[in-house]
């Protein structure tokens, strides 16, 4: 059986980590340019590994699951997961195992929020 060392297992993470975050960055700045725009490369990078960070710290996993919570950093702001008692709620007061199910709670409850949201003249 293959056995790696830890400091082996970094440098393999490190080496698929990159290339998803690149892909990361360009589907934010695709999609959401405006919130991006302001961002030097190396700043959003700083921007998405933090929040790849947080999406596996809440057992977000599967990489379209951390692809919408990144979504919804930008959303509704880096801290919305400690910030925004309904995130919170499914996120640690939910006690939800499955990555997919917490990101559909997520957007369900994001959808319905953006919508009661009054309109900015």
């Amino acid at each position: 059986m293959l056995q790696l060392t830890p400091s082996q297992v970094e440098v393999l993470s490190d080496y698929i980590r990159e290339p998803f975050e690149s892909r990361l960055e360009a589907h934010l700045r695709e999609y959401f340019s405006d919130a991006c725009a302001a961002l030097e490369s190396e700043g959003l990078r700083d921007f998405i590994r933090r929040g790849v960070d947080r999406a596996i710290s809440h057992q977000i996993t599967r990489r379209r699951d951390i692809c919408k919570f990144l979504q919804l950093v930008i959303t509704f702001g880096e801290d919305f997961d400690r910030d925004l008692a309904w995130a919170s709620d499914i996120l640690v007061g939910a006690r939800i195992d499955r990555s997919r199910t917490k990101i559909d709670l997520l957007y369900d409850e994001a959808r319905y929020r953006r919508a009661e949201a009054p309109e900015v003249a």
